[in-house]
């Protein structure tokens, strides 16, 4: 192979190992907000995990039900938590 080619493809290479690090300690960060002082920054934690269910956000929207204070924001995950729940087959949401 051609000089040229071999540095494309290590600039995809490093261009994919970046944006999965990026990726990963974004959904790392919207774990955390679930659980912040600012209401904000809760639901916006909400909407994310909404759009990205998995194992590990069911679990924690389970503790987030569970804590969360304010009524509009515990209906909100309780919503959620359904949802996934049924969308990864895992039975009882409560």
């Amino acid at each position: 192979m051609r000089r040229r080619t071999w540095a494309l493809l290590g600039g995809a290479l490093v261009g994919m190992a970046i944006a999965r690090e990026v990726s990963r300690r974004r959904a790392r960060s919207h774990g955390a907000d679930l659980f912040h002082d600012r209401p904000p920054m809760r639901h916006q934690a909400l909407s994310w995990l909404a759009r990205h269910p998995s194992q590990a956000s069911l679990a924690r929207l389970r503790d987030y039900v569970a804590w969360e204070p304010i009524p509009m924001l515990q209906r909100r995950g309780t919503t959620i938590l359904e949802r996934m729940t049924r969308v990864l087959g895992q039975g009882d949401a409560a």
